[in-house]
């Protein structure tokens, strides 16, 4: 709660991401794009974000690069909701 009072939302997503917990040792959405995708986290794809987004409640059990059912039908899911917020104009707080 104090956190919401002090910091904009922006801060706020970007604190969690650095902080995350990715599975297998990752920490992070850097070292998570790296070590599943081979790339940074800023050149990820829509569908490897997504991917990465989804596998956050359980890491170690689901896995991004190797999507089973589960992770494959949510991710359908957040790249649709994705879109309502950009055709929306909702992303204003990630926006750069």
């Amino acid at each position: 709660v104090l956190m919401e009072a002090l910091w904009p939302k922006r801060r706020i997503l970007s604190a969690y991401l650095n902080l995350v917990d990715w599975g297998h040792g990752n920490f992070g959405a850097e070292a998570a794009a790296r070590s599943y995708f081979g790339t940074s986290a800023a050149r990820l794809t829509p569908l490897e974000a997504a991917r990465l987004a989804v596998v956050l409640p359980d890491p170690d059990s689901w896995s991004p690069n190797r999507p089973g059912p589960y992770v494959r039908a949510r991710t359908g899911i957040i790249l649709v909701r994705i879109g309502w917020v950009t055709r929306d104009g909702l992303n204003a707080c990630v926006r750069r």
